[in-house]
């Protein structure tokens, strides 16, 4: 006759207990992390949008007023203050503060055009296909050494002398490679 098993040892049993317990207590937290996680990537997806659709406003807004306007102006400083990398709005807004009367606008619109050639300041930078760029790096190496700020004229100046290489330059034919 076979021996009967030996009645379960109540450590033993309140040890198994316990693993179901601290695995139950593991996957029931696991399970709230995970809808938790989820929760707060589709608020976060919600605040992103939300962003992009004020942003869309304000460019709209910005691109449908006259240049230089106070709609125009305050719509591209809406765009940075959404989102600080903007290009266009570093373009647009620092364009349209060069043609202001006052001296501390032109000079915050030179940064702002200075800054969309700095990959670490805007995203994407600026375009060196664009024929504009060239107009661009002109118009900040004649500035800055106007200002006397001949190492930041230099840079802009050489970027400008290759660009009118580039983009047929009428005068670069003859030899003229001034950038004015």
């Amino acid at each position: 006759m076979a021996n009967p098993a030996p009645p379960p040892d109540r450590s033993s049993f309140i040890c198994r207990r316990g693993c179901i317990l601290t695995l139950l207590l593991c996957i029931t937290t696991f399970v709230s992390l995970c809808h938790g996680s989820v929760a707060a990537d589709n608020q976060a997806d919600e605040q992103q949008h939300e962003i992009f659709q004020q942003m869309q406003t304000a460019i709209t807004q910005a691109r449908s007023n006259p240049s230089g306007s106070r709609e125009s102006l305050s719509g591209w400083k809406q765009v940075l203050s959404l989102d600080p990398t903007n290009l266009e709005a570093h373009i647009m807004l620092g364009w349209e503060l060069m043609q202001s009367d006052s001296s501390s606008a032109q000079e915050m619109g030179m940064q702002l055009l200075e800054k969309s050639f700095y990959p670490s300041k805007v995203s994407p930078t600026i375009d060196f296909n664009f024929p504009q760029t060239y107009m661009i790096a002109a118009t900040i190496g004649r500035d800055r050494s106007q200002k006397k700020e001949y190492r930041k004229a230099r840079k802009f100046t050489k970027i400008a002398l290759e660009l009118s290489k580039r983009h047929g330059n009428p005068h670069y034919k003859n030899g003229d490679v001034c950038v004015q």
